[in-house]
């Protein structure tokens, strides 16, 4: 687990080091002393909570329904950071004459904003949101706008037009009580094998969607919005879909600095927050041994399995509120509340006492 971590923080700084991050705000001084005051009262088990999001879908939710009572005890004893918004699943019966029948469907604005601020209500520390809006808020939920995909920005070749799409999911979002979109996408579309990627991409020129990828970020920020770059670092180059399985390319770091990690760059410089890490190894530069990508994989097709369950037969349990497949969801929750709480102690994962530091 610390080999992942430090993998993981030794990638992001690469990336950090070669991107001129802009300059930061004035810190608003009530805010950073409620800040320090917050973190300064939390319980071990509360901070490592925050590190956790777990998520529901955008459907009716009565307050005495066995869903929303499982997601308040997330926010007042798992104590959670922070929820992801899904559209929805419809209950459907176990046998059908079409396997292929979709119960993935779009959920409501109204049940969505509903549920998030009852959820907000019983938080201590104010709920982070996000959700996958990758080409626009009608992707998950029925009324929202929904944009092209990113290719057909950038066969435009406007990055104002990126900035103006940017700017109409962030105020969609925080309309309903989402704070962080799960874009742009930064990767380069350099494999025709790819088929996770594709259209997803702003293209395959990397200065250009470099500046795809940084105007679509200052839009969500304009509209106050945390932009995530994915799928760092580097999702183009790959003829595997991460969703099922888990590639290892065999590029070195010279490659990655010239290819896969400028557009990602220029991201961070207009302002991105976030980045969305995607499983993948690339063993030819840190010689990760054979049992390692085993158990990332292990671990991941575990997630997959969780997750599949939710997307065929019956996602939602025979009542339809989701009694087979977020009780799972929930072990895994647990699971990772445990493997924190573990890591702490030995000291595998530092616990900052002090309150946020400034950066260099």
């Amino acid at each position: 687990m610390s080999r992942r971590f430090v993998i993981s923080v030794a990638l992001v700084a690469a990336v950090v080091s070669g991107a001129a991050r802009p300059k930061a705000p004035p810190r608003d001084a009530v805010a950073a002393r409620w800040v320090e005051k917050t973190l300064a009262s939390s319980t071990l088990d509360e901070k490592i909570g925050q590190l956790l999001v777990s998520s529901f879908e955008s459907t009716y939710l009565p307050d005495d329904s066995e869903a929303f009572i499982r997601l308040s005890s997330r926010v007042t004893e798992t104590h959670v950071g922070g929820f992801l918004v899904f559209g929805g699943t419809e209950a459907i019966p176990p046998v059908l004459l079409n396997p292929s029948y979709g119960t993935v469907i779009r959920g409501q604005p109204l049940e969505a904003a509903v549920t998030l601020n009852r959820l907000q209500r019983l938080a201590k520390v104010p709920l982070l949101n996000a959700a996958d809006f990758e080409f626009g808020v009608g992707m998950r939920i029925a009324g929202g706008t929904e944009f092209p995909r990113a290719m057909a920005f950038g066969a435009t070749g406007d990055p104002s037009l990126a900035e103006h799409a940017g700017r109409i999911i962030a105020e969609e979002s925080r309309a309903i009580g989402v704070h962080v979109d799960f874009a742009p996408v930064a990767d380069v579309n350099n494999n025709p094998r790819n088929p996770v990627i594709d259209t997803r991409s702003f293209g395959e020129d990397r200065a250009q969607l470099g500046a795809m990828a940084a105007a679509f970020v200052r839009g969500l920020k304009a509209g106050g919005v945390l932009a995530t770059l994915k799928h760092f670092p580097g999702h183009g180059d790959t003829d595997i879909d991460t969703h099922l399985g888990l590639p290892v390319l065999p590029h070195d770091r010279a490659r990655l600095d010239r290819v896969e990690l400028p557009p990602f760059r220029l991201g961070l410089a207009a302002g991105a927050e976030a980045g969305a890490t995607i499983a993948r190894l690339y063993a030819a530069f840190y010689r990760v041994p054979e049992e390692r990508v085993t158990e990332a994989g292990r671990l991941r097709g575990e997630a997959a399995e969780v997750r599949d369950r939710g997307a065929t037969a019956d996602p939602a349990g025979p009542r339809g509120d989701g009694a087979e497949y977020w009780p799972e969801v929930g072990r895994l929750l647990r699971r990772s509340y445990r493997s924190l709480s573990k890591a702490v102690g030995p000291g595998s994962v530092d616990h900052a006492e002090s309150g946020p530091r400034e950066e260099a």
